[in-house]
């Protein structure tokens, strides 16, 4: 419990308590037929305190999961203005080429660096496990590709050796067998990506805010 809510639970502890205390008053057990005017009221009041103020606890517990809900809607929408529909087609969609450009993967790069920063993660878990499983795997996808290819600086990157230098087949074929297991990362992050989008939408329903779309 917090210091703000302390007084709070402590008005509804007291309005439990007048309750109780009322009846006591009344008679216990209750004999509706001997009730007395004044504890009647007494009675009355008391359970009209009450009520008011559960119910006062049940709209601000509604109003704090919906501010809960809408803080989540607004970083999912966040996240995919980083990871916008162009990148999501790359990710799914380019196979890894000896030539790639060198903006092709600019959003996970983003990604990754603001899951590095991000001090207020998804108040859903189910979500954020996604969410944190997708920059995980994108970490271990560009590590894996950019420890083989560099750029050319021509708006390109590549993993032959001075730009376009040539390789022995023995090169070429440990070359090949690193990009297939970066494509197999790529892959997964694929995937995470697309349940990460799923899990959300399902999980994020009922917000006030209008969560961004587009096709996956």
């Amino acid at each position: 419990m917090t210091v703000k809510e302390f007084p709070h639970q402590l008005a509804r502890v007291g309005s439990v308590l007048a309750l109780i205390g009322s009846l006591v008053w009344i008679q216990w057990p209750i004999e509706f037929e001997k009730f007395g005017p004044g504890s009647f009221v007494a009675f009355v009041a008391c359970l009209v305190i009450y009520i008011a103020i559960e119910f006062a606890e049940f709209s601000r517990n509604s109003s704090v999961q919906e501010n809960i809900l809408n803080d989540d809607v607004k970083k999912f929408n966040y996240i995919l203005e980083i990871v916008d529909y162009n990148q999501s087609y790359v990710i799914m969609n380019y196979d890894i080429e000896t030539y790639i450009d060198d903006e092709d993967y600019r959003g996970l790069r983003k990604i990754v660096r603001y899951f590095d920063d991000d001090m207020f993660p998804f108040h859903n878990k189910r979500v954020q496990d996604y969410f944190a499983s997708f920059c995980q795997k994108s970490e271990d996808f560009l590590s894996a590709l950019y420890e083989i290819y560099t750029s050319t600086g021509r708006g390109t990157a590549t993993w032959r050796p001075g730009g376009d230098g040539y390789v022995s087949n023995e090169e070429y074929e440990k070359v090949i067998e690193e990009i297939g297991e970066i494509r197999r990362i790529k892959r997964q992050a694929s995937d995470i990506w697309e349940e990460f989008i799923k899990v959300a939408r399902e999980e994020l329903k009922g917000s006030t805010v209008r969560m961004k779309q587009y096709e996956i």
